[in-house]
């Protein structure tokens, strides 16, 4: 007990220790407030490199993650400490909690990993070196930008973020690992390639949350696996990226919109196998068609806006894998499904205001329930059940598209409306709801 306390007291003195030195740091020499933002995170990293060493109970990082999220929110708050230690974090105009997010992560990382130094480490590594080589490369050297969902980051930070993260990964596999060097080198290009997808889909410091914990359950998943398998698993990533690029120049969605597609693509195959990724691949070309025929959007669709219209079928696809429920695969087909009517619907009557509503929503519906439902009739079986539930999503689409009509009158700024994607996200999420209890 004494011994967890003492090592208390030494991460939070070294913590008020750092964040002291570079207040002075940033006062004397004025660097770029991302420098000094990400040395500080740099810091945080370093330090908690050391718990699975320090600590051998939960209890001691938990209480440190307490204090850590508390002293960054007061730091937040107008007052003697914010004048005093103010500047190392909110320098570079942003309000996302990324250090509270970090803080929190550590913790949750720590209680997964129960004491596994290989597990704790490489996401920690990723988190502390690889996410501060990426924006730090981005101030110094970035040209081509993209746009994220507060802001803007660079296709040469996330090279960086891929190199660096591979070799955060691929050491400490080799000197500490149990896997076989073939098998090392094909996680390492995977989780870096997969963690990239991650740290340029997120936003408002949630990278600092998303990267440890995702990280932690590939790591996880891929140590038990041959290489026959990582090689499919590198492969359908790199395949996904690739269609995913393609899709970008045929469809609204930006450049972080795309990778973040990519990973839930990638998330859909490797949960529930290549069935559960068929009708995302049509919602793709449902997109394309929709696009088409709505012309190009000078607005990109924003990530935000692919999280929404996924976040029925991933909940549909967990519980199935949960509950080892496959009939589960009939809702999260049936919300893609609408998702894919409701964007069409918003889209054509932005883009073709003249047409009339009854007219678009036909077609929409129609287009919808082919795409998505003649693939599902197809997989499912030309059996009388199938058949039935293949003619009762009609409906379950239609009634989606009557109600998003209802609630989104007239034509709407569609891609910048985050109020309109959790809208449509509510409606496909109901409808999906109502299906399964209908049937």
């Amino acid at each position: 007990m004494l011994h967890s306390w003492l090592g208390i007291v030494l991460v939070l003195a070294l913590l008020l220790g750092v964040m002291a030195a570079l207040k002075i740091h940033a006062r004397r020499c004025a660097p770029h407030p991302e420098w000094t933002r990400k040395l500080l995170h740099m810091s945080m990293g370093l330090m908690t490199l050391s718990f699975p060493w320090l600590f051998t109970e939960a209890w001691p990082v938990l209480v440190l993650a307490v204090f850590s999220c508390a002293y960054f929110a007061l730091l937040r708050a107008p007052g003697p400490l914010r004048r005093h230690l103010g500047g190392v974090l909110d320098g570079v105009g942003r309000d996302a909690p990324g250090e509270i997010y970090f803080a929190l992560a550590i913790a949750i990382l720590f209680v997964l990993a129960r004491g596994d130094a290989v597990l704790f480490a490489i996401p920690v590594l990723l988190l502390t070196f690889a996410d501060a080589v990426c924006a730090l490369i981005g101030v110094r050297y970035g040209r081509l930008r993209y746009s994220v969902g507060d802001g803007e980051k660079s296709a040469e930070g996330s090279v960086a973020f891929f190199a660096v993260a591979f070799g955060c990964a691929h050491v400490p596999l080799l000197l500490w690992g149990q896997t076989g060097r073939a098998e090392t080198l094909l996680i390492a290009l995977t989780l870096a390639l997969l963690m990239t997808f991650v740290e340029a889909s997120s936003w408002r410091g949630l990278d600092n949350l998303f990267i440890p914990l995702g990280a932690f359950a590939l790591l996880k998943n891929f140590l038990r696996m041959d290489a026959t398998a990582l090689c499919m698993h590198l492969s359908v990533a790199l395949a996904l990226v690739v269609f995913g690029l393609w899709v970008r120049r045929r469809t609204a969605l930006d450049e972080s919109a795309v990778l973040s597609a990519a990973l839930i693509g990638y998330i859909s195959w490797a949960v529930g196998g290549g069935r559960w990724l068929l009708p995302l691949l049509a919602l793709f070309c449902g997109c394309i068609l929709s696009s088409r025929r709505a012309g190009r959007n000078s607005r990109s669709v924003p990530v935000h806006g692919v999280l929404c219209v996924a976040s029925a079928s991933l909940m549909w696809l967990l519980l199935a894998s949960a509950l080892d429920a496959p009939q589960l695969f009939y809702p999260y087909t049936l919300a893609l499904a609408a998702h894919l009517a409701l964007t069409g619907i918003a889209a054509l009557r932005h883009f073709h205001p003249w047409l009339r509503d009854g007219a678009i929503v036909a077609f929409c519906v129609l287009t919808s329930w082919l795409l998505l439902f003649v693939p599902f009739l197809l997989l499912q079986g030309l059996g009388a059940p199938a058949l039935k539930q293949t003619l009762c999503a009609l409906g379950f689409v239609a009634l989606a598209a009557l109600g998003f009509c209802t609630m989104q009158r007239g034509p709407q700024p569609i891609p910048t409306d985050a109020t309109r994607w959790l809208r449509q996200a509510a409606v496909a999420a109901a409808v999906s709801v109502l299906s399964l209890v209908a049937l």
